[in-house]
C-alpha cells in the first residue's frame, strides 16, 4: 500500500488534507513531495500505478520543533493514477483517485515508512483498516483546524455521479447533459458554538451550467445538508469546456482566516443525443409536409377530393412540426 502523507508545516499542505475530505470519490486529486522525503524503492522505479493508497494528514510538523511528536490522522483511501518525477523542479507528482473514509487499525507509527523522514512511502505488509462515514473523519480534524467542512455530492435522480478525470491533465470533471437538471449536495459540519463564524462561499462560472446555490451558505446545526438544482444550458454551436462552481469556507474572524480552504468542480456540457434525434425527425416531417403540398398528386392517378385532403395533411404536418421545431429549437 502507498503511503501519502500530508502535514502542517506549510498551510497549503494542510488544506490539501481539508479538499481530500471534501471531494466526491472517483475525484482525482494531485500531491507533490521533494525528492528528499521520497522512499527510496519508489525513487529506483517502483511501479505504483492502479495500487491502492491511504492519505495520513500528520500533525506537529513544525519549522520550529526539529525532533517533533508526530499525531496521525488516516484521512482515506485513494488508487493511484499516475507518478511523474519533474526533472526541472525534482518534485514527484502523485495523482490519485479518492476512494472510501477510514480509521487504521494497526499503529501508523509502525508503518515501514513515516515522516518526518518519508511522506511519501510503501507499505510492504497492507495494514488494516475499516471503513468510516465522513462525519467520523471530520471529528479527529476539528482539533487541528477552525472545525467548520463540508462534503460534496452530485446527484442525477438521487444517484450519485463520479466525476471522470482527464488522461492528459488529470483533472476531474463531472459530464452533464444538456437540457438535464441535477443536483448539488452540500453536507456540513460546525462545531462551533457560534455557528454565525463560518460560511461557505459559492461562485459559479462558465456558459453551460446554470444553478440556484446562491452566493453563500451558512448552517446553523452542527450536521447539515443542503441540495440544489443544478443544469446544463442547452448549447449553441460552441460549448465552453471550463465551466466551474468554486466552493470555499470563509472565517467571519481574520484570526481565524489562514484556515480557510477552497475547491473546485468542473463541468463538461455534452450535448443530447435524444435532442438530435427530435431535430431530425421534426426536420424530415417539414420537408414531408411541404412535399404533400408542392407535388401533383393528380399525376400519379390520384382524384381531386383525395389530392385536397393529402394536401390538407401535409400542410398540418409541417405546420406542427415547425411549430415544435421553433419552440424547441428556435428554428423555422
Amino acid at each position: 500500500m502507498v503511503l501519502l502523507y500530508s502535514s502542517d508545516y506549510y498551510p497549503v499542505y494542510k488544506k490539501d488534507i481539508f479538499a481530500v475530505s471534501s471531494l466526491p470519490e472517483g475525484y482525482c486529486y494531485h500531491f507533490r513531495y521533494q525528492e528528499i522525503y521520497v522512499s527510496q524503492k519508489i525513487k529506483e522505479g517502483l511501479n505504483l500505478e492502479h495500487s491502492m493508497a491511504v492519505i495520513i494528514f500528520v500533525h506537529g510538523n513544525t519549522k520550529t520543533n526539529p525532533n517533533p511528536n508526530l499525531s496521525y490522522v488516516p484521512i482515506r483511501l485513494a488508487r493511484i493514477v499516475k507518478v511523474h518525477r519533474d526533472t526541472q523542479t525534482d518534485l514527484y507528482h502523485v495523482y490519485f483517485t479518492l476512494d472510501s473514509f477510514i480509521e487504521m487499525i494497526d499503529d501508523v507509527k509502525a508503518f515501514d515508512e513515516t515522516p518526518p523522514n518519508i511522506f511519501f512511502g510503501n507499505q510492504v505488509i497492507q495494514p488494516k483498516y475499516r471503513r468510516i462515514l465522513w462525519r467520523d473523519v471530520i471529528k479527529k480534524l476539528d482539533l487541528y483546524s477552525n472545525s467548520f467542512f463540508f462534503h460534496i455530492k452530485i446527484l442525477k435522480n438521487l444517484k450519485e455521479i463520479r466525476p471522470r478525470y482527464d488522461s492528459d491533465t488529470y483533472e476531474s470533471s463531472f459530464e452533464v447533459t444538456e437540457g438535464k437538471n441535477y443536483s448539488l449536495r452540500i453536507s456540513i459540519s460546525d462545531n462551533n458554538p457560534n455557528k454565525d463564524e463560518n460560511e461557505i462561499v459559492t461562485k459559479v462560472e462558465g456558459t453551460d451550467i446554470k444553478s440556484n446555490i446562491g452566493d453563500s451558505i451558512t448552517s446553523g446545526l452542527s450536521l447539515d445538508d443542503r441540495s440544489f438544482r443544478l443544469s446544463g444550458l442547452i448549447l449553441g454551436d460552441l460549448s465552453s469546456r471550463v465551466n466551474q462552481i468554486k466552493i470555499s469556507t470563509k472565517a467571519k474572524e481574520a484570526a481565524k482566516a489562514n484556515e480557510d480552504y477552497s475547491v473546485r468542480l468542473l463541468f463538461d456540457v455534452k450535448k443530447d443525443p435524444e435532442r438530435q434525434f427530435d431535430y431530425w425527425w421534426l426536420s424530415a416531417f417539414v420537408l414531408l409536409g411541404g412535399g404533400l403540398i408542392t407535388i401533383d398528386l393528380t399525376k400519379i392517378g390520384l382524384s381531386d377530393g383525395v389530392t385536397v385532403i393529402a394536401k390538407l395533411v401535409g400542410l398540418a404536418i409541417g405546420s406542427v412540426a415547425a411549430a415544435k421545431l421553433f419552440y424547441l429549437f428556435n428554428k423555422k
